[in-house]
């Protein structure tokens, strides 16, 4: 393998390593050390690497998979949560001897972003952290554009167009924004998509979770539906336990319907952490997609018409996608 050209890292990128051998926290360290990263923090165990990035964050975390107390997979759920609190990313590259495909495709689903087999070679090390740490900065420069896209138009809408829980559009702002949107296709082409997101049960939850536990679960289902759609589509509170996500396409060839399957998943593959208790939490969405036409819908059909959908996935079970 060639050597990376050390002119091209990024010498400012936060590395925390965590192997529970003190040889192979040094060989970490050593190597990327020598690669010219100066900013990084080893622990010898999952909880001490949590409490190294609860104290400053990291862009780029490298784990052993198996460790004891806590392995791999469980440090990168943690992770996950903390970078949802933050609103931020982090990098994860699990060290593994394990082969075969199905269990990186499992560790893939539960969030880890790359994998380097042990024992490994210390030139494909450095080029993992480095397409590692692009990556980082990558989602983090989107999180911060879409952060501040989210607080301008904060500001410049009027308060009573929002939910003061979550910060979501109410529905008074989702029907300003559907008529917008289809005013503006009716004018110059293109395509509009509703999509309903209701949380599954959600009557037999508020039972079980009342109060401020309901509330945790509402500002966390709208925390990760505003991390997953783009920063110019448009979330709101539909209804109680019920979310909407507008999406505008200029060209309706853009369109592709697994960006459901990928809000859906986002939503529901990790519990919810709801006042220090991991909640499993389940959605179904109903959406319709509008294309220009010569009958062109209001708003109110519009949504009449993902409603339907939605009914019609919930009728199928829990987690279901109909569109």
């Amino acid at each position: 393998m060639a050597t990376i050209d050390s002119k091209l890292l990024v010498s400012d990128l936060a590395i925390v390593v965590v192997d529970d051998t003190k040889f192979g926290r040094a060989v970490f360290n050593s190597v990327l050390s020598k690669a010219g990263y100066s900013d990084i923090r080893v622990a010898g165990s999952a909880r001490q690497a949590l409490e190294l990035m609860e104290e400053r964050r990291a862009d780029v975390l490298v784990a052993d998979w198996f460790m004891p107390e806590m392995d791999g997979l469980e440090l990168t759920h943690r992770v996950r949560q903390l970078d949802e609190e933050r609103n931020g990313y982090t990098s994860i590259i699990l060290c593994t001897a394990l082969e075969g495909v199905n269990a990186l495709v499992t560790a893939f689903r539960r969030g880890v972003d790359d994998f380097i087999r042990k024992p490994f070679d210390h030139e494909e090390l450095i080029a993992r952290v480095y397409a590692a740490g692009n990556s980082a900065n990558l989602h983090n420069m989107l999180l911060e554009s879409a952060q501040r896209m989210q607080q301008s138009n904060q500001e410049l809408s009027e308060l009573s167009a929002r939910d003061p829980l979550t910060g979501l559009g109410n529905a008074s702002f989702l029907a300003q924004q559907l008529d917008a949107l289809l005013a503006e296709v009716a004018a110059r082409g293109g395509g509009v998509c509703c999509a309903l997101v209701a949380i599954d049960e959600w009557n037999a939850l508020l039972e079980k979770h009342a109060g401020d536990e309901a509330d945790q679960i509402r500002i966390g289902v709208a925390r990760r539906i505003r991390r997953t759609i783009r920063p110019t589509d448009v979330a709101a509170i539909s209804q109680d336990g019920e979310f909407a996500v507008v999406l505008h396409y200029p060209d309706v060839a853009a369109f592709r319907a697994t960006v459901f399957e990928r809000l859906q998943a986002e939503i529901c593959e990790r519990p919810l952490a709801v006042l220090g208790t991991d909640l499993p939490i389940s959605v179904s969405i109903g959406a319709s997609l509008f294309e220009d036409q010569p009958d062109n819908p209001t708003a109110e059909t519009l949504l009449e018409d993902a409603r339907r959908q939605l009914r019609d996935a919930c009728s199928h079970g829990n987690r279901q996608i109909k569109y």
